[in-house]
């Protein structure tokens, strides 16, 4: 039995998607169900034989990739004055780039939205409504688009 932290693995098989640097995109399928994608560089990092608490996995995960950071810094030769400023520029980068993601998600249920504090509650409850349609079970949300006044509305 394969697994990553506590969660049991059912399948892990390749897909078709590659990561920007080429690497196959692998989905995890789990015993509870739930599905995740990894790319096939983490798959090998983080599954095992044996369960692990988060915080294992956690250094798992982490640990391969701040190796390969610090080798990119060593070939690169860069001053240790510039840590500081290469650590906010990686940030604020990953912030960008996930701040641009949740926009275009977004995006069709607000199309005016141009950034993500723009977020309006008639938008977060048109997503609701969707997940709900989606799904067989309700969404717990304090909204229900279908609302009886109140009357038979779960807390």
């Amino acid at each position: 039995m394969s697994y990553i932290g506590q969660r049991k693995i059912k399948e892990v098989k390749e897909t078709e998607d590659k990561t920007p640097g080429g690497t196959p995109i692998m989905e995890v399928s789990y015993e509870d169900g739930k599905k995740e994608s990894l790319s096939k560089l983490m798959c090998k990092e983080i599954v095992s034989d044996k369960p692990c608490d988060l915080s294992e996995l956690r250094d798992k995960r982490v640990r391969p990739i701040v190796a390969h950071t610090l080798a990119i810094f060593r070939e690169w030769g860069l001053r240790m004055s510039e840590l500081s400023y290469a650590s906010t520029l990686l940030n604020a980068s990953l912030e960008n780039s996930q701040r641009q993601a949740l926009l275009e998600l977004w995006k069709p249920f607000q199309p005016t939205i141009q950034e993500y504090d723009e977020v309006d509650l008639i938008a977060m409850d048109k997503v609701l409504k969707q997940i709900k349609n989606e799904k067989s079970e309700s969404i717990l949300s304090p909204y229900k688009p279908e609302t009886d006044n109140g009357k038979n509305q779960k807390q």
